[in-house]
Order: structure tokens, then C-alpha cells, then sequence
């Protein structure tokens, strides 16, 4: 018997990338991370010892909202480990950028978002931003905070929804495309 391609459904978002580019649009990079941040989460400058920095946002926070954008990791070097212990590709994008790494800032063009708060009511043309205490989706890293339609830390709805919300899971996890509101793509 040979395997059939689409043969293993998706049945959660846990192990997909965080945040992918779906439409190239302005990258912002040569900042360092101030404290750890979560590839996908919201980020907004901040000043680290002199120089241009970047942080994740929490509550509290007052950014503002032409500075907000979203944290990948700069580099994705591949696990040097083999066998069963190793990491894919997805997970090694999703770890933990730490304190005084290096990461990229995407600002504009379109994104494919998974660290989603799990809702099944996102509808195209709307406003999504950064919700500190938003659930974040089984199978991503610990904690809260995640992109979601409700309880959106000011400032942060950068968003807008573009399709319609694919739900892979049964709790309403899945992935949302949206487009920065900054831009025309």
C-alpha cells in the first residue's frame, strides 16, 4: 500500500509556525530582543542600554500603534541533534527568541497567523490585535497572550482579518490570515 497525499488531517495548530509571511511587506530588523519574546507575538520599541531594542508587549504597556509589529526569529539554524530527539523545522521557529538576541520586526504586507486566540466568530474585515490574557492555542509555548477580536491591548490593532478563519482542531484552533492595516497588499 502507498501513501495518499492529505492522508493525515491537521488536527491542531500546536506544532505549526506561530506567524508566517504571507505577503512580503516592510521588515524592520538589527534590534535586539529586551526580555524573551514569543516568535508571532506583538512587539514595539523599546531602549536597551543606549540603543534600539525590541519587547513583547504586556499588560499595562501603551504603545503606539504605527511602532507595533510582529517578532519572527532572525535565524533558523537547524537542530544539530538526530535521531528521535530532534527538532523540526516549525518547531525551531517557535522557540523562545531570548533576551539580547537578535530578531526581525515584520511591519506591513500580510500574515498567516496560528498564535491565535482560539474563537471560531473571526470574520473578514476585522480589526485583530494583541490580547495579553488571550488563551493561546494548545501545543504553543506556556502562558497567555495571543491575536484575537476581543480584549485587545490599546494600540495594538494592527490587523485586519483577510480570509476567512480555517479552523483545524476541535477547539476552535486554527489559522487566520490577515493583512497589516499600514499597508495596500
Amino acid at each position: 500500500m502507498s501513501p495518499v497525499a492529505g492522508s493525515y488531517p491537521l488536527l491542531g495548530v500546536g506544532k505549526l509556525p506561530n506567524a508566517t509571511i504571507a505577503f512580503p511587506g516592510e521588515v524592520w530588523s538589527n534590534k535586539r530582543a529586551s526580555g524573551v519574546i514569543i516568535p508571532g507575538s506583538a512587539v514595539a520599541p523599546v531602549n536597551l542600554s543606549g540603543k534600539p531594542g525590541l519587547k513583547q508587549l504586556i499588560a499595562g504597556d501603551t504603545p503606539v500603534i504605527e511602532q507595533v509589529g510582529v517578532a519572527l526569529r532572525v535565524v533558523e539554524i537547524p537542530d544539530v541533534n538526530t535521531g528521535f530527539s530532534a527538532l523540526g523545522p516549525n518547531e525551531i521557529v517557535n522557540q523562545a527568541i531570548a533576551s539580547g538576541d537578535w530578531l526581525r520586526q515584520i511591519m506591513s504586507g500580510a500574515m498567516k497567523l496560528t498564535l491565535v486566540e482560539p474563537r471560531a466568530d473571526y470574520v473578514p474585515g476585522q480589526k485583530i490585535g494583541w490580547a495579553v490574557a488571550a488563551v493561546r492555542p494548545s501545543g504553543k509555548a506556556a502562558g497567555t497572550g495571543a491575536w484575537s477580536n476581543a480584549g485587545i491591548l490599546a494600540g495594538t490593532a494592527i490587523f485586519e482579518v483577510h480570509e476567512p478563519y480555517q479552523v483545524y482542531g476541535a477547539s476552535n484552533e486554527g489559522v487566520l490570515t490577515v493583512r497589516f492595516l499600514r499597508s495596500n497588499n
